[in-house]
């Protein structure tokens, strides 16, 4: 986390609002978003039209609610 205060940190994100930056390696500079469109062998043989990741850190004083988000399709 990135401070004490912190509820939720966004650690690995593919979405618009927070776009994960490969911080060294050979990669260094490249956002996930442009890696899994230009070398998609890094990720598997996904088919999604984006990075298909958001992984989420919660820092939570009491139990959180079980959160499901369905697509546009499965609704």
């Amino acid at each position: 986390m990135p401070s004490e205060k912190t509820d939720q940190y966004w650690a690995i994100s593919g979405h618009a609002n927070g776009k994960t930056t490969v911080l060294s390696g050979g990669f260094q500079g490249k956002k996930l978003n442009e890696l899994c469109w230009d070398i998609r062998d890094l990720f598997g043989s996904h088919t999604a039209p984006s990075f298909p990741m958001l992984f989420k850190l919660h820092d939570a004083n009491s139990d959180l609610s079980v959160q499901v988000h369905q697509d546009d399709e499965y609704v």
